[in-house]
């Protein structure tokens, strides 16, 4: 019998997501089901970063995926928060995401879409 391979499928990465803890959950899961712009940015940047998963090997990924979550990444650090509550949601959700993708280096980038929510948000305009 030949061997499955171990890549995830988008379903078993976004319930992964779905299933880690995060601060101020039940503040995301209000809005969701009140489809706010903040949740469905978060959902379009899960989708995304998981059609990256989902791509067969590890080289040479399509620009038109990596344009894609590098663009709803920035859409969701853009995106209006309704309350301080949604925007440590987002916040929450961005730095578990930057710290992931970038590992024990996650302090030594930019983290340029977290700093924009942030400031943002300080200021009044998300």
């Amino acid at each position: 019998m030949a061997e499955k391979s171990h890549t995830p499928t988008r379903r078993a990465a976004l319930a992964c997501l779905a299933a880690t803890p995060v601060a101020g959950l039940p503040a995301l899961a209000g809005a969701v089901a009140g489809q706010s712009p903040v949740a469905l940015a978060i959902a379009r940047h899960m989708t995304a970063k998981a059609a990256i998963e989902e791509y067969p090997g590890d080289d040479d990924l399509p620009e038109h995926l990596v344009d894609a979550e590098s663009g709803a990444l920035i859409e969701l650090a853009q995106t209006p928060c309704a309350d301080d509550a949604e925007f440590f949601t987002k916040l929450n959700y961005m730095i578990r995401d930057h710290k992931r993708a970038f590992g024990p280096f996650w302090a030594s980038t930019g983290a340029e879409e977290i700093l924009t929510a942030a400031e943002l948000h300080l200021r009044g305009g998300a």
